[in-house]
């Protein structure tokens, strides 16, 4: 040692196993070496700096003077007692071998008695959060940005006193055990690791406007006392199951953050009287969320399939507001106060990827959905009201969440069940928003509460059932079987919406699926025209099967004809036309007599005696067993408006010697292309030949 200052007195006294040292006013506490402490170090006034990253016993830093300051070296104490109204502030230049600060450390006990002011706030530093090991005892006060750390990860360890902590984390796996409570909590309380087991004997307080962070390892045993309002916010992987963090009292809790990463499920009604945020699902089967404020919850929409998954209760109705529900496509509006009537809450039931327990409940969409009303006194209201209410469920066909149940999301209404049968409740088109996942509509006359589904209208229940053939991609002696590399190849999805015939389709972009049924050849287009030659009054975007079916888009080979293009299909008399893009198009040679009765017939669209011009219209593709094998006639595309007259009008059973020319300018390209008579997904000498085979005939 270079210097001989009162430190080097300190050390021979430690050495020689002093009890005590009590360094006086205007001393400090300096030393570049080591102190081994056996006992006490009390530092009465002025500073400590230390070299040592450790020091045993028990170190006292006692200066008084609210106006003074005395700082507490970022290290490990075992143990560390601070008094008196000097504010004694953490250190921060203390560093590892990364240059990262120190955290300061108590391995036994930390003390904050007589009018203490502990604190991790002084300008120009800044200190890790304190840690510690052992027992807590603060009769006064820890101020700070920063957490004190209860973080032993062996054994338990006790909090006490009726001091106040500005920000305290439990992250001890074992708990922490309220010895002696009435502290208070100024800012926050994070519960990260283990139980804080408190009692109704031994509680704290939660002042006005704190807040209580959960993790999914963190709970505590027993509600705290509240001084006013409170936020909780639940962050962490997994699912967490609510507990005595949320309010009893409907007035305290301000907002509610779901941020971990699952479920987080309610164990008892709550209410949030400002916000609501939400990046997990909200469990509420057995209980019930309420939003007791104007503001409506904010959700993830990084995460679309997050939602309230049970009962939600809205108690704050404004006329012309859009009341968010149970997800971003549930939603409710009054657009004045007569249209409220009696109501003043509303609570929507919504659960998920589960049918109505009522008849025909699992012939619709896998969403069970409720709505309640409420007067002002809580009394049901059932009608005497006029909303415009906003559905959702997920369309992801292909997934396992997906609640579609093979419908096709354009063809659905919203119904309500009157206890004997389902009503339908007239709805707008459904759209369908395939990058999150959702199809979802809403109706202007919601008018009645009840049990309500997503489903076919029971008033036009009518479907169409077809069969062809395709002579592009026919394969020979396969007993009726087409090529399906279009689909194999990952194609379809490029298809070109604005070429015929998918451009007759109105809203084509709000129709068009993302996911592709399996084994499928092409699109086509289904066209009903009450006259031959009348302008189309419904069509119907379909998909050509391997085998020769024609499904919907969702594969279903039963294509069901309801509110297609804001067109209701009725029963009745139609000439039936099918296109495909590079095939000729085929009627029905007669009109055929679409009604419930026939819902189960099949049309076969291959059978010259079901179709206009008969074999002149088709062309003989194979012989199985003696049987002729006829297919829709391949290599036609329209060149002119003459063509495409001809295609429109269903009269074009003779090619055109310009087709197969362009089949060899567009020799050797890949895609979805018209040229690509049998739809291999690329274009060669098989598609020169199909057109060339078919000129002049």
């Amino acid at each position: 040692m270079k210097k001989i200052f009162q430190n080097i007195i300190i050390i021979s006294y430690l050495i020689l196993g002093a009890n005590s040292l009590l360094l006086s006013q205007g001393n400090t506490l300096d030393s570049k070496g080591r102190i081994n402490n056996l006992g006490v170090i009390k530092v009465k006034a002025g500073q400590v700096n230390l070299s040592q990253d450790t020091i045993l016993g028990r170190v006292e830093l006692l200066q008084d003077g609210v106006s003074s300051q005395q700082a507490v070296p970022n290290m490990v104490f075992n143990q560390l007692v601070l008094k008196n109204e000097a504010k004694k502030i953490v250190r921060d230049d203390k560093k590892d071998n990364n240059n990262n600060v120190r955290p300061l450390i108590v391995l036994d006990s930390l003390i904050i008695d007589n009018k203490g002011n502990l604190s991790t706030n002084w300008l120009g530093w800044n200190p890790e959060n304190i840690e510690s090991r052992g027992t807590v005892k603060n009769n006064s006060i820890y101020s700070g940005s920063k957490y004190l750390i209860m973080n032993n990860q062996v054994q338990q360890q006790n909090l006490e006193g009726n001091g106040s902590f500005s920000n305290l984390m439990i992250s001890n796996p074992y708990g922490v055990n309220i010895t002696k409570g009435g502290f208070k909590i100024e800012e926050k309380l994070h519960l990260d690791k283990g139980q804080l087991k408190n009692s109704q004997v031994n509680n704290f307080v939660m002042k006005d406007s704190t807040r209580i962070i959960r993790n999914v390892e963190g709970s505590i045993a027993y509600q705290p006392e509240f001084e006013g309002v409170v936020d909780v916010q639940y962050v962490g992987a997994g699912n967490i199951i609510a507990g005595e963090e949320i309010p009893s009292n409907r007035n305290v809790l301000k907002s509610l953050y779901v941020e971990n990463q699952g479920n987080l499920t309610l164990s008892k009604n709550t209410v949030v009287n400002d916000s609501l945020i939400i990046k997990a699902n909200i469990i509420t089967r057995n209980d019930t969320l309420e939003l007791n404020s104007r503001n409506n919850p904010l959700y993830d929409f990084n995460q679309p399939n997050i939602e309230i998954i049970g009962n939600f209760k809205r108690n704050v109705i404004v006329p012309g507001d859009s009341l968010i529900l149970n997800n971003p496509w549930t939603w409710i509006r009054f657009n004045s106060i007569a249209d409220l009537g009696q109501v003043k809450a509303i609570t929507s039931t919504i659960i998920p990827s589960q049918f109505q327990p009522y008849l025909e409940g699992s012939e619709k969409v896998k969403r069970i959905l409720n709505i309640s009303t409420y007067s002002a006194n809580n009394t049901p209201v059932i009608s005497g009201f006029n909303a415009q209410f906003g559905y959702g469920w997920r369309h992801n066909p292909g997934n396992p969440i997906d609640e579609s149940n093979g419908l096709n999301p354009i063809d659905l209404i919203l119904q309500r069940w009157n206890g004997i049968n389902w009503d339908d409740k007239s709805s707008n088109i459904s759209k369908v928003d395939f990058a999150k996942g959702w199809a979802y509509s809403y109706t202007d006359n919601f008018d009645i509460s009840g049990y309500f589904a997503i489903g076919n209208s029971n008033i036009s229940n009518l479907v169409f059932r077809a069969y062809t053939l395709l002579e592009g991609p026919y394969i020979p002696n396969s007993k009726n079987l087409m090529a399906v590399e279009l689909w194999k190849r990952n194609i379809l999805k490029d298809v070109d919406v604005s070429s015929y015939p998918l451009n007759l389709i109105d809203n084509i972009n709000n129709i068009i699926p993302k996911f592709i049924p399996d084994s499928v050849v092409d699109f086509a287009v289904l066209e009903f025209r009450k006259e031959r030659f009348s302008e189309a009054y419904y069509k119907k975007l379909v998909y050509i099967r391997y085998d020769g079916r024609i499904v919907d888009l969702n594969g279903s080979e039963v294509i069901r004809l309801t509110n297609s293009n804001q067109v209701e299909f009725q029963s009745g008399e139609y000439f039936v036309v099918l296109r495909h893009r590079n095939h000729a198009p085929i009627i029905s040679q007669n009109p055929i007599n679409v009604k419930k009765e026939n819902n189960t017939l099949v049309y076969y669209f291959n059978d010259p005696n079901f179709i206009e011009g008969g074999t002149t219209a088709l062309k003989l593709v194979d012989l199985v067993e003696d049987k002729r094998i006829y297919a829709m006639k391949g290599g036609f595309i329209p060149y002119s408006n003459a063509d495409l007259d001809a295609l429109m009008n269903v009269t074009m059973y003779y090619t055109n010697p310009n087709f197969w020319e362009q089949s060899w300018k567009e020799f050797t390209r890949i895609g979805y292309i018209n040229v690509d008579f049998n739809l291999s997904g690329i274009v060669n000498t098989k598609d020169f030949n199909i057109s060339w085979n078919n000129r002049g005939k």
